[in-house]
């Protein structure tokens, strides 16, 4: 096998989570649709509609679902190939990256200003 092999899988597979996650907002898309049909049209079934809306949550949940699934085996397959070479049959090895935190104490401090401006006011 060549080095292109298990990066082109990665990609492929990182193509079809992409995919996914277009059909899932798609899903969504079409859910709020069936939400807001009540309200467009005041002579529809509404007992349709519920179940119509019923179908669709369900099809969102299941498309929701095999995409973490799908992330998450994506996930383990990178942290098992960083700083490894051994781990694949293309012996490619993912090199280990430094991540900074973020200030998450940013967004607090800035509302508690805001909110000390407008009590003086």
């Amino acid at each position: 096998m060549t080095q292109r092999g298990f990066i082109q899988e990665r990609l492929e597979s990182l193509n079809e989570i992409d995919n996914n996650v277009v059909g899932l907002l798609d899903r969504v898309s079409k859910l709020i649709d069936t939400y807001m049909e009540p309200s467009r049209n005041t002579t529809a079934d509404i007992s349709s509609t519920k179940e119509q809306f019923q179908e669709e949550v369900k099809e969102v949940y299941s498309v929701l679902s095999a995409l973490a699934i799908s992330l998450r085996k994506e996930v383990k397959i990178m942290d098992e190939n960083i700083g490894v070479y051994d781990k694949n049959d293309d012996s490619i090895m993912i090199l280990p990256m430094n991540v900074d935190q973020k200030n998450t104490t940013l967004g607090k401090r800035k509302l508690e200003e805001e909110l000390e401006k407008l009590e003086s006011e």
